[in-house]
């Protein structure tokens, strides 16, 4: 299963954010604001990274569990069964890299536009 080389490099990914998360919030007292910024991402990133590789197995999965209940001739069922499996086994490694690199930006984003809402809210 390709999930055996992908979680631990998520996990080691969590840890690395960990880390930048514990310098920046209490021992880089100049890049203080930038911990809020790590925090989203982070969850942003986890978040991506659940979500689409779910959406991936679904995917990866139907075509089989479609084949099996409808009536459909054997070369049909066949070719489902290559494209789930090629789905299940590179589909992870793409999702992955996907959900969080596109996770991390929404959660940056987030915290971008709540900041930028703040300080207009604070100068008028």
């Amino acid at each position: 299963m390709p999930y055996f080389f992908i979680l631990p490099i998520f996990a080691a990914f969590l840890v690395v954010m960990f880390i930048a998360l514990i310098i920046t919030r209490y021992f880089a007292k100049d890049m203080k604001r930038a911990s809020a910024y790590i925090i989203w991402g982070t969850i942003g990133s986890t978040l991506g990274f659940i979500i689409l590789n779910v959406i991936v197995n679904i995917i990866g999965i139907a075509p089989v569990a479609m084949s099996e209940k409808y009536n459909v001739s054997q070369n049909i069922r066949d070719a489902s069964r290559f494209i789930s499996l090629i789905t299940v086994i590179i589909g992870p490694f793409i999702a992955s890299v996907i959900g969080v690199i596109v996770g991390f930006v929404c959660g940056v984003y987030i915290v971008y536009r709540k900041r930028k809402k703040l300080e207009r809210l604070t100068t008028a």
